[in-house]
């Protein structure tokens, strides 16, 4: 995947801290590792937690290391890092899921922490590990309460970071103008809300969602410290944050609304999305097109091309045969169409109203067999330096 070669300063130490590690081939993980809050304060407490994704899956032990390392204010050095556990829960002590550790102290100011989960199933080769990492507030230097940084200065701060940025698909969560307004709220009051639907999405969204879960260690989250809008009212045009040259590197930008859009929009060449605030429907369907280049499945929906790895098609024979191809029933295609511009019929090979492209909202299904075949495409492509 071609990216833009300028990284800020911290990018380069996320590089470093995961510059040793590397994908983890053909895993299909039956557990998710997630911290709480996604954004924590420095010195409030942070629970860690892995959590079951299958009723069947057996465990024999799980380890848990957490460290971490504070940002030198003055040049892209951290300082030595620090170990805070290592532990480890034996089968012989009853595994119960969810496992969570809570470190009631927090961490420091400008912290960088890392935390490793080592998963080892009663089949001890199909082991496999969580590694994560995620800044403290406030995080220099996108934020300091004792030097103010000019908005175009300042850097997206790391929330759920699996990987170097060179080897991932890099996603930043951008805060729309519109919350405080709507949400009613004086100053920044909104952001917490704004964090916790972040940790909502890649949770119970990217996480949750099989086929995104399997590349569940080619993932970056990143959220933007300075505001960015979408004109729904105008022109419709998205309006880049003040901080644009410092957010290059990310592959995709989701803008998180309240206002009650009558639909989210996506806009490809840039792959900016909108999706209303804890909407996971609505932020996975989005993802789909900004991401995966797939098209909507909606009653009323129109082809979309993607020569690549389409869900739709405008021939019933290629849709046929790229059935064929994948392995997926031809009989369960159907034919959705606008009645007013033929043109945009469009077949499709995912279940009716059974794939997340076919719909939006708070509610959220999986993607379907042709989107799966997507996701796993691109994000090859996103892992490949």
């Amino acid at each position: 995947m071609c990216r833009n070669k300028y990284y800020p300063w911290m990018l380069l130490m996320l590089q470093a801290i995961f510059i040793t590690g590397c994908h983890q081939d053909k895993i299909k993980p039956e557990t998710l590792a997630i911290h709480n809050p996604i954004y924590p304060d420095y010195n409030t407490p942070v629970s860690f937690g892995l959590f079951f994704l299958n009723s069947q899956f057996s465990l024999s032990k799980v380890d848990l290391q957490i460290t971490y390392r504070t940002v030198n204010k003055t040049s892209s050095e951290t300082d030595p890092e620090q170990i805070v556990l290592n532990h480890t829960w034996h089968k012989s002590d009853t595994i119960n899921l969810p496992v969570i550790y809570s470190h009631a102290e927090g961490f420091p100011l400008n912290a960088v922490v890392t935390y490793t989960i080592k998963v080892t199933p009663e089949k001890e080769s199909d082991a496999y590990t969580h590694r994560v990492t995620f800044a403290t507030k406030p995080y220099y230097p996108a934020e300091t309460a004792e030097t103010e940084i000019p908005l175009h200065k300042k850097q997206p701060i790391p929330v759920y970071a699996t990987a170097d940025v060179n080897r991932a698909c890099n996603l930043l969560f951008v805060a729309e103008s519109d919350l405080p307004d709507l949400l009613r709220l004086p100053g920044n009051d909104y952001l917490p809300y704004f964090y916790m639907s972040v940790r909502e999405f890649i949770k119970n969204g990217v996480l949750l969602d099989r086929s995104t879960r399997k590349q569940f260690d080619k993932f970056n989250f990143f959220i933007n410290p300075v505001q960015g809008k979408y004109n729904y009212t105008t022109n419709g045009n998205f309006e880049n944050p003040q901080n644009s040259s410092e957010i290059l590197f990310c592959d995709a930008f989701a803008y998180i609304h309240q206002q009650e859009y009558d639909r989210e929009v996506t806009k490809l060449e840039t792959r900016q999305f909108t999706s209303r605030i804890f909407y996971k429907g609505s932020f996975m369907h989005e993802l789909g097109h900004a991401l995966f280049g797939l098209g909507d499945e909606y009653e009323h929906g129109k082809y979309f091309p993607n020569n690549t790895k389409p869900n739709n098609w405008n021939n019933e024979n290629n849709a046929r045969e790229y059935a064929r191809r994948i392995n997926v029933p031809a009989k369960n295609m159907v034919l959705v169409q606008d009645a007013d511009i033929m043109a945009n019929r469009c077949y499709i090979l995912c279940p009716y109203e059974g794939c997340i492209m076919g719909l939006s909202g708070i509610s959220i299904v999986e993607y379907g067999p042709c989107c799966r075949e997507a996701v796993n495409y691109y994000m090859e492509e996103y892992s490949m330096p």
